[in-house]
């Protein structure tokens, strides 16, 4: 693999390590300004999402084979060296030659000062091996932190919500791939265009059992030229996210609002629900992420959905008992979608702490928009009970006229081959409350 690729991995890591960048959205603008070939790609996100989901355990490996404090690298040796013991222990594909030369290469590009203590570190690691850990280390959640690469805050809360077995097996599952999955869009394809396309291409699919038009897939690369993606024939979405949808179980000629809509999946599924007949309104407080809603509706053929850039937060008063159905996906801290994005395996407290505020506040504002008869779903992509069963709870608690349809549910990467994700569902019966 060139060296090419390497350094475009590394200014990926670097940027989100240090400019607070995303991963997603790193590698995308990287692959936009650089031309590389599909192996070349395959490579850069491997090595990217590979790096950045380990980064405490790689630190840790680095910081027993230097003879000085790590806290006397420079940012860029450190990149490199995460990048070189990533590519030692977890790329097959890559020989320890290959992984101490091309980070000796690497490091010259960026911080030549520092070539020596990177040959010697990598060489002194290729001799004796990865260090062990486990039997130093008393403290469960710092030992969990380190193995699974997880902040302690969010080792530490698994921890009191879970058993000790089920954490390792949930924290262990997010270190694997996930899965993926496509919808197809009716509007755009049917089910034979479909199953051609994926043919012609040698994709392997398998036909959900749950949701009708949702396919798990391996072995597509370049989705975003594939023909049929581009023509809007299929969108690229979680099992998890269509769940939710399924529950709110959206009608033609229904009124609904998906109150936190971008990046716009889940009002494209409930469109397609409602065959594109009915009113949806999808807010979002970003406009960018709306225009960019509206510009993908386009492509998928709908023309149902009403765009309106607002804050969740903010009661709105005009939209008082409007509508029969409405999705509260609220904004998370993400613990359920970590493997698909490795930046949050290292939020804190204090990132996430004011969150239970904003989503009860959000929740409580949605249920006034609703008809006295109306449907609620509240999901989230997280496992943080604060910010699922608690809320659900407190809200029902104030809100007397609202009751569960059904049992929450919760999804687990390790169980359900899912996102980690929080479904529940609210029936409004005004008559209930008296």
């Amino acid at each position: 693999m060139s060296n090419n690729a390497r350094k475009i991995a590394y200014d990926i890591i670097y940027d989100v390590k240090y400019n607070k960048a995303y991963s997603n959205i790193s590698i995308n603008k990287a692959f936009n300004k650089n031309t590389i070939d599909n192996r070349e790609k395959g490579f850069v996100t491997e090595l990217v999402y590979g790096t950045l989901s380990r980064l405490i355990y790689l630190d840790y490996q680095i910081e027993q084979f230097l003879d000085m404090r790590a806290s006397k690298l420079s940012k860029q040796a450190k990149t490199v060296l995460e990048m070189g013991f990533y590519q030692l222990e977890f790329m097959d594909s890559v020989s320890d030659f290959a992984s101490v030369d091309e980070s000796v290469k690497l490091i010259k590009k960026v911080d030549n000062r520092s070539a020596g203590i990177i040959n010697a570190v990598m060489r002194k690691r290729v001799k004796e091996g990865k260090a062990e850990y486990t039997d130093k280390i008393s403290d469960k959640a710092k030992s969990l932190s380190i193995e699974f690469s997880i902040s302690e805050y969010i080792a530490r809360r698994f921890l009191k919500i879970y058993k000790e077995e089920f954490t390792r097996q949930l924290l262990s599952s997010m270190l694997e791939k996930p899965s993926l999955f496509i919808r197809l869009n009716k509007l755009r394809s049917t089910e034979a265009e479909l199953f051609e396309n994926l043919e012609q291409q040698d994709i392997y699919s398998k036909k959900n059992d749950i949701i009708d038009s949702a396919y798990e897939i391996s072995g597509m690369k370049n989705i975003g030229s594939n023909p049929l993606f581009v023509k809007g024939g299929f969108v690229i979405q979680d099992l998890s996210s269509m769940l939710a949808v399924k529950a709110l179980n959206p009608l033609p000629g229904d009124t609904v609002l998906d109150i936190c809509s971008a990046p716009g999946g889940k009002s494209f599924y409930i469109a397609d629900l409602m065959e594109n007949k009915g009113q949806l309104d999808s807010m979002d407080i970003s406009e960018h992420k709306i225009q960019m809603l509206k510009k993908r509706a386009v492509e998928l053929g709908i023309d149902i959905i009403n765009t309106r850039v607002m804050d969740a937060t903010v009661f709105n008063e005009e939209m008082t008992n409007r509508y029969d159905k409405i999705l509260v996906d609220a904004p998370c801290s993400g613990f359920g979608i970590i493997r698909r994005k490795p930046e949050i395996r290292y939020k804190s407290y204090e990132d996430v702490n004011q969150l239970p505020e904003i989503q009860y506040q959000i929740l409580s504002n949605a249920s006034k928009y609703l008809k006295d008869t109306g449907s609620l779903v509240y999901s989230t992509c997280t496992l943080e009970k604060k910010e699922n069963i608690e809320i659900v709870d407190k809200f029902l608690e104030n809100n007397k006229e609202f009751y569960l349809e059904e049992e929450p549910k919760e999804l687990y990467p390790h169980i359900h081959n899912t996102d980690g994700f929080f479904i529940a569902k609210f029936k409004k019966d005004i008559n209930k409350s008296v």
